[in-house]
Parts: C-alpha cells; sequence; structure tokens
C-alpha cells in the first residue's frame, strides 16, 4: 500500500500518465494520418487505452 502525502500531486501524476498512456495507443495504432503504414499494433493500443480509461475513471471518481 503506497501513503500518499499530496493527493493533488499524486492525480496529477496519475493525469499525466493518463496522458502518456493515451498518445502511445494513438501512436500504436499509426498516428493520426490517413494512410496505413502496415505495422499497427492493436493489441498495444488496447492495452494502453484499457489503462488510460480505468486511471481516467480512477481520478474522476469522487470520495463520499
Amino acid at each position: 500500500m503506497i501513503h500518499v502525502t499530496n493527493y493533488q500531486r499524486w492525480n496529477r501524476t496519475k493525469g499525466w500518465v493518463a496522458f502518456a498512456l493515451f498518445i502511445g495507443a494513438v501512436i500504436s495504432v499509426g498516428g493520426l494520418e490517413g494512410e496505413p503504414t502496415g505495422n499497427e499494433r492493436y493489441d498495444i493500443a488496447f492495452i494502453c487505452i484499457s489503462l488510460c480509461t480505468g486511471l481516467f475513471i480512477n481520478i474522476t471518481k469522487r470520495k463520499m
């Protein structure tokens, strides 16, 4: 278990990791260009976008 002393900084770090995972997903499917290059990795993109979604939900959920 991690002992967090500054939750704002911890959530900001998780946000940057989620952003990096999103960029990794875009890169692994070939970027934003229209022409396919033939070396797309959809399995890596699925893993990256799944982890990004999990982090996004974790950051945005509110404790009641």
